[in-house]
């Protein structure tokens, strides 16, 4: 069975490609980008309770509206799983080693919503440092992975954001889920606050 949508022409390119030309896009425009992106997980999370689990640069193409305002469309639903069914082997398969949050390539925690804020998170700090948090560049899948599992990412080197902007991303990419925005609603809330 082949599985396939078509979708109406829109003008843009992925996030990865926008990122490769301009690697630190204007703050304003990176926070805008995650809270439409939180507004289109929200959805899957409350109206079909399943997580994305697999957000990343090359599953988000970006349009730009008259006003040159980017309003990103999300064309991959991840792995899209129930917070209590998510298979393992599909993670290590499918998901993209450095967007993984920790508890899912572990069993330490459990997997839940917070996961997907880890992936926003990770967006958010990858547009707003110029670089991934998790460098891949010809590195073996294991060795990211494990790079994920023991390593925090670096704080983010910018004088110019707020203090409270500094602090949502580090809470949304802590290692440990708890710690986290409770969801991807309260992490878009803050970030349209600061």
């Amino acid at each position: 069975t082949k599985y396939y949508t078509v979708f109406q022409y829109a003008e843009g390119e992925f996030l990865h490609d926008k990122l490769l030309k301009n690697p630190q896009p204007w703050y304003q425009h990176a926070a805008w980008i995650g809270i439409m992106l939180s507004d289109a997980i929200a959805f899957m999370h409350i109206q079909a309770n399943r997580l994305h689990l697999n957000l990343n640069p090359d599953a988000i193409y970006i349009r730009e509206d008259k006003a040159s305002v980017p309003r990103p469309l999300l064309l991959d639903l991840g792995l899209l799983s129930e917070p209590n069914h998510v298979d393992p082997n599909w993670v290590k398969k499918y998901a993209v080693p450095g967007y993984a949050a920790p508890e899912m390539l572990t069993a330490e925690y459990p997997v839940s919503q917070s996961s997907d804020v880890y992936g926003l998170g990770l967006l958010l700090y990858e547009m707003l440092a110029g670089h991934p948090a998790y460098e891949s560049a010809q590195r073996r899948d294991t060795d990211i992975r494990n790079d994920v599992i023991q390593k925090a990412p670096p704080p983010l080197a910018r004088t110019d954001l707020s203090k409270e902007i500094h602090e949502i991303v580090q809470q949304a990419i802590h290692r440990t889920p708890q710690y986290r925005q409770q969801d991807v609603r309260v992490f878009a809330k803050m970030l349209r606050t600061k």
